[in-house]
C-alpha cells in the first residue's frame, strides 16, 4: 500500500482531506538574487522577448530589491505572469531527411527570469 492510497476515497474518487496543504515559501534574500543573477551568461544575445543575461548583470545592483519583491508576491500568490510559463522550443533533425515527428528531439530554452525564479524555490 503506497502513501498515495489515502489519498483515494470508498467510492475511487480523489479525496483531498487527507492532503497536507500547507506551504511554506521562505523568501529569498538580497544576496542570493543577486549571486544568482551573477551567474548568469555574460552574454549580451538574445531573443527579442527578453533582456540580455549580460545587461542583466551589470544592473544587478540596481534590480536586486525588485526582483525580490516580484518574486516573494509571485510565489505567495501562487500567481506567475504568462510570459514566466513561456519557453522557446526549436526542432533539431535527428536524421538526415526527417520524414516524421519522432526524426526530431528539441532544445527548449527558458528565459534568465525563468532561471532566477526556478532557482529561488
Amino acid at each position: 500500500m503506497s502513501s498515495n492510497d489515502n489519498l483515494i476515497n470508498n467510492s475511487g474518487q480523489f479525496d483531498s482531506n487527507h492532503l497536507d496543504q500547507t506551504f511554506s515559501f521562505t523568501p529569498p534574500t538580497n544576496e542570493f538574487i543577486y549571486d544568482l543573477l551573477l551567474k548568469l551568461p555574460s552574454s549580451f544575445h538574445s531573443n527579442n522577448m527578453e533582456i540580455p543575461p549580460g545587461i542583466l548583470k551589470i544592473l544587478a545592483p540596481l534590480i536586486v530589491e525588485p526582483l525580490k519583491i516580484i518574486f516573494t508576491q509571485s510565489f505567495n500568490e501562487a500567481s506567475f505572469c504568462q510570459f514566466w510559463k513561456t519557453s522557446f522550443i526549436m526542432p533539431l533533425k535527428k536524421v538526415s531527411n526527417p520524414s516524421s515527428p519522432s526524426d526530431f528531439t528539441y532544445l527548449k530554452s527558458l528565459l534568465s527570469f525563468q532561471d532566477l525564479g526556478k532557482n529561488c524555490l
